[in-house]
């Protein structure tokens, strides 16, 4: 591991298929399905303002990857993250990345699955205040983590 090319952070996470695992992805039958979350452990990093990645807490500024909608409403799938975590997860998610557009066709879990299966056009790197991330109720069922009103867009890709 001295070779690691990887941020010191996410050395210390599980690695599947050659890839590091964040602490917010579900394990299944002993693999990670990186397309669903862990409530568990969502909700910990939510509670106790932990990094969506690689689970150390954040300092006063975190880092959120999202979508046009996310952008506009200010609300993730995902909690907050360090900028080395959520720039490293861009370099190597081939779905954050782009070099796949749609999730794999197997099932995803029914009780985390992401409510779409087509990456945006665009998506963005955003910085906000850790201290107002927050769990909300967005109708019905339906639970967001609120990134707080001064988002700032600190990258396309």
């Amino acid at each position: 591991m001295s070779q690691c090319p990887w941020h010191r952070m996410l050395r210390k996470l599980k690695v599947f298929a050659g890839l590091p695992v964040p602490v917010t992805a579900l394990w299944k039958d002993g693999k990670p399905d990186f397309r669903t979350t862990d409530h568990e452990q969502l909700m910990r990093s939510v509670k106790y303002k932990l990094c969506a990645v690689c689970g150390a807490k954040l300092g006063l500024t975190c880092y959120w990857i999202g979508g046009p909608l996310c952008v506009q409403n200010h609300y993730f799938t995902d909690p907050g993250m360090h900028l080395e975590c959520a720039k490293e997860s861009i370099r190597l998610c081939p779905f954050l990345n782009g070099k796949r557009t749609t999730y794999r066709g197997d099932d995803l879990s029914s009780q985390s699955a992401h409510d779409t299966s087509k990456r945006p056009d665009r998506m963005f790197l955003m910085r906000g205040l850790t201290s107002v991330m927050e769990w909300r109720s967005l109708g019905g069922d339906s639970i967001g983590i609120y990134a707080g009103d001064n988002l700032t867009t600190l990258e396309e890709f």
